[in-house]
C-alpha cells in the first residue's frame, strides 16, 4: 500500500469518526419516544438517498458534457489535427504509422479482423440448422447449456425468444467458425482490417461554431456516417 493510499484512508477514517460522534451527539439529545428515533435514524438514511441520487444526476450532466467537449473538438479541428499528424509522421525516418507528441500519441492503427451480428435470429438458426451447436453452445453468453438444452430451447422458443434466454451471441465462436472454415454465416458480417487513425476516428466534417453538431456512428471502413443533427458544438 503506497503513502497516498494510506494517507487518504486516514483522512476516510477521520471523517468517519467525526459523523459517528456527531450521530452521537443528535442521539443523545433524542427523547425516549421509539417514533422520534425511528423517524431521526430514517430521516439521515433519506437525506444521504437524496444526496446519492443528486449526485449522479450531476455526473450523467458532466461526463454527457465531456462526450460533448470531444465531439466538438473532434468536429471543429479535427481534421486539422489529422492532417498535421500526417504530416509529422511523413517527415519521420522509416515507415511508421503513428507518433509521440508530449501530451499524447497519434496516428494509424491496424484494426484486428472482427465481426458484427446484424441478425440474432438469422445467426442461430444457421446454426442450428447447419449442425453446430457446440458453437452455438460457446457463443451464448448468459447459462451453461448443452446439446440437450439448446435442442429443447430451440423447440419450445422462437428465435427471438431463444436469444432472449441466453442473452445474446458472443463473436468469438463464430470468427473462429468463419476463420478456420472459411464459410460464410446468415446473419453476420466480417469486418476485414484497415488503418484506422487515432486517438479517434476523425474522417468527419468540420463544422462552424454554432452549427448543430451531427450524431455520429463509425462506418465500415472506418468512417464517420453522419446520421442527424444533434447538439451545439461546445467547445
Amino acid at each position: 500500500m503506497d503513502e497516498e493510499t494510506t494517507a487518504i484512508e486516514k483522512v476516510e477514517d477521520g471523517v468517519l469518526l467525526a459523523l459517528i460522534d456527531a450521530f452521537a451527539e443528535q442521539e443523545a439529545v433524542l427523547g425516549g419516544e421509539d417514533e422520534e428515533y425511528c423517524n431521526w435514524y430514517l430521516g439521515i438514511l433519506g437525506d444521504a438517498d437524496a444526496a446519492d441520487t443528486k449526485i449522479d444526476e450531476m455526473y450523467k450532466k458532466i461526463k454527457k458534457g465531456i462526450a460533448s467537449r470531444r465531439k466538438g473538438l473532434q468536429f471543429r479541428f479535427g481534421m486539422e489535427f489529422r492532417a498535421r499528424v500526417q504530416n509529422h509522421i511523413a517527415l519521420q525516418p522509416g515507415k511508421k504509422k503513428s507518433a509521440n507528441f508530449l501530451t499524447g500519441k497519434a496516428g494509424k492503427r491496424a484494426t484486428r479482423l472482427s465481426i458484427d451480428i446484424i441478425d440474432f435470429e438469422k445467426t442461430v438458426k444457421w446454426l442450428y440448422e447447419n449442425g453446430e451447436t457446440e458453437v452455438l453452445m460457446a457463443a451464448v453468453n448468459k447459462i451453461q447449456v448443452d446439446d440437450v438444452v439448446v435442442s429443447t430451447l430451440f423447440a419450445n422458443l422462437t428465435c427471438d425468444q431463444f436469444v432472449e434466454a441466453v442473452g445474446g451471441l458472443r463473436k468469438g465462436p463464430l470468427l473462429d467458425l468463419i476463420t478456420s472454415q472459411g464459410i460464410e454465416i446468415d446473419g453476420v458480417e466480417l469486418r476485414h482490417p484497415y488503418d484506422r487513425f487515432f486517438p479517434w476516428n476523425l474522417d468527419a466534417p468540420a463544422l462552424e461554431m454554432g452549427e448543430k453538431m451531427p450524431e455520429i456512428t463509425e462506418g465500415e471502413d472506418g468512417g464517420v456516417v453522419v446520421v442527424e443533427k444533434g447538439s451545439d458544438v461546445c467547445l
